[in-house]
């Protein structure tokens, strides 16, 4: 009774692997779908277009190519945020530098610097149709810890520069942080 749903299931062809290709820059498939996605004039510049989209995540206003998310003119973050993980993405890598080998905080930087960092170059160059929302939304804790890496060093130096030395240090910091966090 089984054996004619087996045979018919094994001859027939994988939708899902087929659909697997078409999400990914490695293979010929995903070039195409990614061409005709940007109505590039070829699959290179198709390619060059969702890197260029990939690295400039942060701060271009690019909207959601797969039209869930529609607001036009608004890209994945706003252009503080943005500016902020820019800021934030080598002011972590700098304190991971400096870190003590027994730091408590070094691990979660790491784990955010990784992540991020390998998440955001796999979506860039690997992953097609660049900027996807909802594909996008792995990245959105990592970024916000860079951000907020950014926010709390701005912080320090404010708080350092507008307090004199031997007072009490005003909430320069604290309240830096907060405000970003509006």
């Amino acid at each position: 009774v089984v054996s004619p749903l087996v045979v018919a299931m094994r001859k027939a062809p994988d939708p899902g692997l087929q659909f697997s290709r078409e999400q990914t820059l490695l293979t010929p498939e995903g070039r195409r779908i990614q061409r005709q996605w940007v109505y590039a004039d070829s699959e290179d510049a198709g390619v060059r277009v969702n890197i260029v989209r990939g690295l400039t995540l942060f701060t271009n206003r690019d909207t959601d190519l797969s039209t869930f998310y529609v607001n036009p003119g608004a890209g994945f973050f706003d252009p503080l945020t943005g500016a902020l993980v820019w800021l934030g993405i080598p002011l972590l890598l700098w304190r991971l530098r400096r870190a003590a080998p027994n730091d408590p905080r070094a691990l979660m930087d790491r784990f955010a610097a990784v992540a991020l960092l390998s998440l955001w170059m796999a979506m860039t160059f690997v992953v097609n149709k660049v900027p996807n929302f909802t594909r996008l939304l792995v990245l959105l804790p990592l970024a916000a810890y860079a951000a907020l890496e950014a926010l709390d060093q701005l912080g320090r130096r404010a708080s350092a520069w507008m307090t004199p030395s031997g007072r009490r240090p005003w909430p320069i910091r604290d309240a830096v942080v907060g405000l970003g966090l509006l």
